[in-house]
């Protein structure tokens, strides 16, 4: 098929778990023999040689948690939109989509996350598929649950209300759905009964992401990554900070955090500059190395929705790891097998110490998420995925939306 595929994010090579997706969804397509074209948000530069053509129109969407977007959020709820959509409308997106359709030859559109929907035409004469990363809803709804400032939380839970009916009937224009998980897939099939909703599971490269040769480490660093200028990154760096530290260094005094990602607002990071033990890496080219240095990686989230690319890049290169069930959710791995799972301060701290006091624990739990990931969410194993979902019944379906 040729396929238009519309993305949030052209940044290559991938930078963030959206990205990853997004590139991984891409390759796999090409290197089944689909023509695939990028239409995206960026300012363009190299692309994977297989791409057929890249697109960039450059575009910045407000921050969701801004203060810069009041008013127009405040709009939104007024007229009863879901802001979490609307601030991805961009004229010149949707003039580019427009031409590109015109120019006719293409067989699918492929639109990547839902937000990715919101500059398509009312009308689409082509078949639709929908490449998830996440229920966007439920991001906001997890996040109402956690938000203890008033106006924020009756607010997040007018919005996520308006984003759920709005995803809804995004979702409900497919032919065709693509989940990164059981669980997000039972959630938009509820959404969006009746459309064909297969799982794509979320991919790393075990060639580019492998153990250190020698398995060397600093002892008792234990390492965060993400980016900070996304909320539920900060309130998990925050409750590890703030909640977990404290009583993490009880058990293990010479215990050191360590944060590395896109830069958060300044005032985050101060906050983070006074806890002690607690340092702020910044943003860095090519994770590796950091990921490489650390004794072991947490994951303590509170919220958010799809499943954890930083999850699979530590298991990848075989670090052990301690995460919130919500923060493992949708992935395969094994409590006490391959991850440790905790949710509480107290049970993260003493699951953390378990691991920095073992060897023989950290060793066990790395090399068997290694085998996990090379078992469950490779390069090679998303593209087998992803050709079943575009196999004989689903291609009736999209060829039959396409001659309608």
């Amino acid at each position: 098929m040729k396929i238009l595929f519309l993305c949030l994010d052209l940044t290559y090579p991938p930078s963030n778990g959206l990205t990853m997706r997004t590139w991984s969804v891409a390759r796999a397509l090409a290197a089944d023999g689909h023509q695939v074209h990028m239409l995206g948000f960026g300012s363009g530069g190299p692309f994977p040689p297989e791409i057929a053509s890249l697109t960039a129109v450059p575009f910045d969407a407000p921050s969701l948690t801004s203060a810069a977007g009041f008013t127009a959020r405040v709009q939104s709820l007024g007229r009863g939109q879901a802001y979490s959509a609307t601030r991805f409308t961009c004229p010149a997106m949707g003039e580019a989509v427009e031409r590109a359709l015109a120019s006719g030859g293409y067989d699918a559109v492929l639109a990547d996350s839902t937000y990715s929907t919101q500059n398509l035409p009312a009308k689409l004469n082509l078949p639709l598929i929908i490449n998830t990363h996440n229920l966007e809803y439920r991001v906001l709804q997890r996040f109402a649950a956690q938000e203890r400032h008033p106006v924020r939380r009756t607010y997040a839970a007018l919005e996520w209300r308006w984003l759920r009916l709005w995803e809804a009937n995004a979702l409900a224009r497919a032919q065709l759905i693509l989940a990164c998980s059981d669980i997000d897939q039972a959630g938009i099939e509820s959404l969006a009964p009746g459309v064909p909703c297969f799982v794509i599971p979320n991919a790393v490269s075990t060639t580019y992401y492998r153990p250190a040769p020698g398995n060397r480490f600093e002892p008792d660093t234990v390492l965060y990554t993400g980016g900070l200028d996304w909320h539920p990154n900060r309130d998990a760096v925050m409750f590890f900070a703030r909640d977990v530290m404290p009583r993490l260094r009880q058990l293990v005094p010479s215990v050191r955090f360590l944060i590395a990602g896109r830069t958060p607002p300044p005032g985050f990071a101060r906050r983070l500059a006074a806890i002690p033990d607690v340092h702020y890496l910044g943003q860095v080219p090519d994770m590796r190395p950091i990921i490489a240095h650390a004794h072991m990686c947490v994951i303590p989230l509170r919220m958010g929705s799809g499943t954890r690319l930083k999850i699979l890049e530590a298991a990848a290169m075989g670090k052990p790891m301690v995460s919130t069930d919500l923060g493992a959710e949708g992935l395969s791995f094994r409590h006490e097998r391959d991850i440790l799972l905790a949710n509480s301060a107290d049970e993260l701290a003493r699951a953390t110490a378990r691991v920095l006091l073992s060897r023989i624990l950290a060793a066990r739990l790395g090399a068997s998420a290694r085998a996990t990931v090379e078992r469950l969410y490779s390069q090679a194993g998303l593209q087998l995925e992803l050709r079943a979902a575009l196999g004989p019944v689903p291609r009736r379906r999209i060829e039959g939306a396409r001659a309608a």
